[in-house]
């Protein structure tokens, strides 16, 4: 019966490894693109800064991690709800310009990154949000790459 406490300490050894997995946080990408302004792209306004929007479904309390860089220009960020109000605006070295004072995104923190800058912070409200990755001024073009990444703890 040499079995029967092999396969004991076989089970306690699964419990083990799956406690260990479970105890990771992980994390789910919910935009991911390698993207160009470039002559043709919408613009602001009269102003001529080229910019592209993208959308993405959050939940509400689940941490996010926005990062964007690029080599070719210092690519701004611009973070909207569903109804087009701006929750952020976040320079390309990390810098706040703006944020909503309504509460609506929480725990909001910046940071600059070798190529660009890193958000992170949580919603108040489940919903589709909007990030546009704007030029700095109406003679900025090029690649860019953007990332948002929601984690989920253990």
């Amino acid at each position: 019966m040499r079995i029967l406490p092999l396969l004991i300490s076989f089970a306690a050894s699964l419990t083990v490894v799956t406690a260990e997995v479970k105890a990771q946080s992980s994390s789910e990408i919910l935009l991911q693109e390698t993207g160009v302004l470039e002559t043709g792209d919408a613009s602001l306004s009269s102003s001529g800064i080229l910019y592209d929007e993208y959308t993405f479904e959050g939940s509400a309390g689940i941490p996010i991690r926005i990062n964007w860089s690029s080599e070719e220009f210092p690519a701004n960020l611009i973070l909207l709800d569903s109804g087009y109000s701006i929750l952020a605006i976040i320079a390309a070295n990390g810098e706040l310009i703006q944020e909503a004072g309504d509460s609506a995104i929480q725990n909001l923190e910046t940071r600059p990154t070798a190529t660009g800058a890193s958000a992170g912070f949580s919603l108040s409200q489940p919903g589709m949000y909007r990030v546009i990755i704007a030029a700095p001024d109406a003679a900025s073009d090029g690649q860019y790459s953007l990332s948002v990444v929601t984690e989920t703890a253990p």
